[in-house]
C-alpha cells in the first residue's frame, strides 16, 4: 500500500488541474479589495469636488450682491431659497436635497467675533433643534460672511471605504466652508445710478 502511494505521489505533484482556480481564490480577495478601495477614493474626491463647486457658487452669489438684490422687497426667504436651489442643483446627485443638504450663512461684526464662534456644523441628520437654528444672513457692503455647506452621502462600500466622519444611516459628511468679505456692491450700484442720472440730465 505504501509503495502504491509513493508511486502516485510524483504523478500527483505534476498534476496542475485546478491550479488557476486556486490561484484566483488566493488573489481575488486582495484584488477586489484594492479595486473597491480605488473606487471609494474616486467617489470621495468626486463628492468633495461637488461640495467645493457648490460652495464657490454660493459664495459668488452672496459676495457680489446678486442674492441681496434678488428681491426688491429684500425678502430673506426668497434670497435663502435662491442660494439653496443653486447649491441643490449640484448636490442633488447624492439624493434629495431635503435629506442631504444644509446651507448656513452667518454674518459677523468682526474677525474676532468670528474667531470666538465655536458653533458646530449643522447637517440634515442633526437634531431638529439644531436644524431650526440654521441662519441665512448674507449681509451688505463689506460684511464678514461665513458660508457652511454640509452634504450627506453614502459610501460605495462602507466596509472597505475610507474611514471618514460617518454618521447614522451609513452616511458620511462632506463639509465645505468659506469666509470672505462682501464687495461694496450697494455703493457701486448707487454710483452707477448717479452716473446714469447725470447722463440723462446732461
Amino acid at each position: 500500500m505504501l509503495r502504491i502511494r509513493l508511486k502516485t505521489l510524483p504523478r500527483f505533484l505534476r498534476n496542475k488541474k485546478g491550479m488557476a482556480a486556486v490561484e484566483f481564490a488566493l488573489v481575488a480577495p486582495v484584488f477586489f479589495a484594492l479595486l473597491f478601495s480605488i473606487m471609494e477614493v474616486g467617489w470621495v474626491f468626486f463628492s468633495e469636488g461637488i461640495a467645493e463647486r457648490a460652495k464657490k457658487d454660493a459664495t459668488r452669489l452672496i459676495r457680489t450682491g446678486q442674492i441681496q438684490q434678488i428681491s426688491t422687497e429684500n425678502d430673506p426667504e426668497a434670497q435663502r431659497k435662491a442660494v439653496y436651489n443653486a447649491v441643490c442643483k449640484l448636490s442633488q446627485v447624492f439624493g434629495p436635497c431635503s435629506e442631504s443638504l444644509t446651507v448656513d450663512v452667518v454674518t459677523f461684526d468682526s474677525f474676532k467675533q468670528l474667531a470666538d464662534d465655536d458653533s458646530e456644523v449643522i447637517c440634515q441628520n442633526s437634531s431638529k433643534d439644531l436644524r431650526d437654528k440654521l441662519k441665512f444672513d448674507p449681509g451688505s457692503d463689506d460684511s464678514i460672511v461665513r458660508v457652511r455647506i454640509c452634504i450627506l452621502y453614502k459610501t460605495i462600500n462602507p466596509a472597505i471605504g475610507l474611514s471618514l466622519k460617518q454618521t447614522s444611516g451609513e452616511k458620511d459628511r462632506i463639509i465645505a466652508q468659506h469666509i470672505f468679505r462682501n464687495e461694496p456692491f450697494e455703493k457701486n450700484i448707487r454710483q452707477n445710478q448717479n452716473q446714469n442720472q447725470n447722463q440723462n440730465n446732461g
